[in-house]
């Protein structure tokens, strides 16, 4: 199944700022909706599948094994988890 939702953190550590005074730490939390995404995507798809079984005969891939690999990475981002820190921030985004 492909995902529906991802959820984005972004947090900025307190730091000084050049007059020493402390500025303080920011917090953003995001919930997005995929299957709105994925809904919206629909009718660009309706073009570009038949495009794609196109390219594929022509350079002779079969092409549902082409569908099914788009499908497979599609259905194999959810439960993705990325974390990336650093001294001053950390961003967190999980697909579900």
């Amino acid at each position: 199944m492909i995902p529906l939702l991802a959820f984005i953190r972004v947090q900025a550590r307190a730091r000084l700022s050049r007059k020493l005074k402390p500025l303080p730490a920011a917090n953003i939390r995001l919930w997005i909706p995929l299957f709105l995404l994925w809904l919206l995507l629909l009718p660009f798809m309706v073009v570009i599948v038949p495009l794609m079984i196109v390219v594929c005969l022509v350079v002779r891939i079969n092409p549902f094994r082409a569908l099914a690999f788009f499908w497979q990475v599609f259905a194999g981002l959810r439960g993705t988890n990325i974390e990336v820190n650093d001294g001053n921030a950390a961003v967190v985004v999980r697909i579900f």
